[in-house]
């Protein structure tokens, strides 16, 4: 799963990489550039063993949607890609992380510090 998704680089790399499955999550207005993106790799995923890959809302305010939609599904790898850009989602982002992941869930985060206002 690829919280904050953006483009979804880091997810559909880790699809063609071999990845059984991939997530790739975002807010509603990021999600049609993301579909896009996915049904534009899906040959090249399929090539590599990737035969799950989809995009889904996940709103880091209302983490408990996804958690819902996700009906107890466990995670395997959960990455963070520079998604953080204002303090203001840090708490958010974390929040979510703890409500989707659990023990089992490894968790990769990569983060580049900008400005005084953002984290």
């Amino acid at each position: 799963v690829e919280l904050g998704a953006g483009c979804g680089l880091v997810g559909l790399s880790a699809g063609a990489l071999g990845a059984a499955s991939i997530m790739l999550t975002d807010l509603a207005y990021v999600l049609p550039i993301l579909e896009s993106n996915l049904e534009n790799n899906r040959s090249v995923l399929q090539g590599a063993g990737c035969h799950d890959a989809m995009c889904c809302l996940l709103d880091w305010f209302h983490p408990e949607v996804f958690k819902k939609a996700q009906q107890k599904k466990s995670i395997d790898v959960l990455v963070v890609a520079d998604c953080v850009w204002m303090h203001d989602l840090v708490e958010p982002l974390f929040t979510t992380i703890q409500q989707i992941a659990d023990a089992n869930t490894l968790i990769l985060i990569s983060y580049q510090q900008r400005g005084r206002s953002t984290h």
